[in-house]
């Protein structure tokens, strides 16, 4: 039986947890993925002990099921290359600081003249807008902000680090519903969006 998202080309430029984790759902789910990692900053996860094969294994848990490039976005060459690879897409999943892939030449209005059908997701903590949009977060930090520290320990003591990451698996999830209902109003007019 055929997955359902076998027909779609996905281009992953994440890193670290949420971002891998959406694609790889939707790997998971048929899509052929791509991920592209900067040749001098490759994603995180690959030097996190135990490792794998030569990479950490969290890289290989959260990247799966996806075929892998090298691209410099930076250089005119690699934006070419990103811009080429676009048009044949469906959808792009990334997780800059908002404005940074505006400054390369590649955000979602410069990437939708060249595809009007891609589906465009920014995996963001505090969103594209309002004043919390450039802080860097991770997964502990959101939890705090969140009240969710606060939850767990004991009545007098510390809070504790949960063992797993709640808003890195949540913001995946979120990023992946996004997109399959992008991909489904996609269906009815043809039209991309950003997610």
């Amino acid at each position: 039986m055929p997955l359902p998202l076998e027909s779609i080309r996905v281009l992953d430029l994440t890193a670290r947890m949420p971002g891998p984790v959406c694609t790889q759902m939707l790997g998971d789910l048929g899509a052929e993925v791509i991920k592209i990692e900067s040749p001098g900053a490759p994603d995180l996860f690959r030097q996190f002990e135990p490792r794998v094969s030569g990479s950490g294994s969290l890289f290989h848990v959260c990247n799966r099921n996806k075929r892998g490039l090298t691209l410099e976005l930076r250089h005119p060459r690699g934006r070419e290359i990103l811009l080429r690879l676009a048009r044949g897409a469906d959808v792009l999943v990334e997780a800059f600081r908002p404005g940074t892939m505006r400054r390369m030449g590649i955000d979602y209005e410069t990437l939708k003249g060249v595809n009007p059908g891609l589906i465009y997701c920014a995996v963001t903590a505090f969103g594209q807008t309002g004043p919390y949009r450039h802080r860097p977060a991770h997964d502990l930090n959101l939890m705090a902000l969140a009240g969710v520290l606060d939850l767990l320990g004991t009545r007098d003591g510390p809070p504790i680090v949960p063992p797993v990451q709640m808003s890195g698996l949540g913001g995946a999830l979120q990023a992946v519903v996004g997109i399959l209902a992008a991909l489904l109003g996609r269906q009815r007019d043809g039209k991309g969006c950003l997610v």
